[in-house]
């Protein structure tokens, strides 16, 4: 066995150092620990700020689909309300062509009372007309 030798020695003493009392190789390997700690913190500060990228992406995504469908609900609503608008057009304009209708039948019928005197009226004609012959 290594115990008796020096070389065991110098592994037995090492394994007993505190750390502030350390040889070269241990120092070096404390060091690495540390960057590999640091270099651990670096990436899950990235990873970190990628998921918050991530989610303010989503987000804002969540907000531009929720602004479209605003803008074509309010684009549905301006379409029925023209559509709404268009029928109440066209019933007045049905309307005044009913009463435009209407009107013409009732002139129709005042000229045609017009042309023809009145039974009475057309007897006493007749006969105003014999006497004059």
């Amino acid at each position: 066995m290594a115990h008796g030798t020096r070389e065991g020695l110098l592994v037995s003493t090492r394994s007993t150092q505190s750390p502030g009392r350390s040889t070269g190789g241990e120092k070096q390997h404390w060091e690495e620990e540390e960057e590999e700690e640091e270099e651990e913190e670096e990436e899950e500060e990235e990873e970190e700020e990628e998921e918050e990228e991530e989610e303010e992406e989503e987000e804002e995504e969540e907000e531009e689909e929720e602004e479209e469908e605003e803008e074509e609900e309010a684009e549905e609503e301006e379409e029925e309300e023209e559509e709404e608008e268009e029928e109440e057009e066209e019933e007045e304009e049905e309307e005044e062509e009913e009463e435009e209708e209407e009107e013409e039948e009732e002139e129709e019928e005042e000229e045609k009372e017009e042309e023809q005197p009145p039974p009475a009226l057309t007897y006493a004609a007749q006969q105003h007309e014999r006497q004059q012959h």
